[in-house]
């Protein structure tokens, strides 16, 4: 009867670990690929590469928060990511074309967008 309660005991203990496992679990995974490309690479953590990590991930986090507040008010649609990314294709099509203007790009960019928002609205 006791090694019957001990296993079951031991069997919860594992249960519970694996729920807490599962609920930081991406951390884990992302801390040791963090972990792996520090001793693959030895450029990994230099502030070269840190700083270029967080320019490109910087255009993807303004993305996210304006499609959160369109998530937020129920908007919902298909529609909302494909002007989205229209906005994002011309960016890389017309900022060579106006000599790296950014200011001439944001605006191009805002209207386009807004022209084709309202079409898919």
């Amino acid at each position: 009867m006791e090694t019957s309660a001990g296993s079951s005991d031991g069997a919860t203990k594992v249960m519970a670990f694996a729920r807490k496992l599962s609920k930081c679990g991406l951390w884990w995974v992302f801390l040791g690929l963090l972990v792996a490309a520090s001793l693959l690479s030895p450029y990994f953590l230099t502030y070269r590469n840190i700083s270029n990590v967080i320019r490109q991930i910087s255009i993807m986090g303004v993305l996210a928060v304006g499609m959160t507040f369109v998530i937020l008010v129920g908007g919902i649609d298909m529609g909302v990511g494909g002007v989205m990314a229209q906005s994002c294709v011309l960016v890389a099509v017309m900022l060579p074309l106006v000599n790296g203007s950014v200011f001439l790009t944001i605006l191009a960019c805002l209207a386009t967008g807004a022209v084709f928002g309202a079409l898919a609205g």
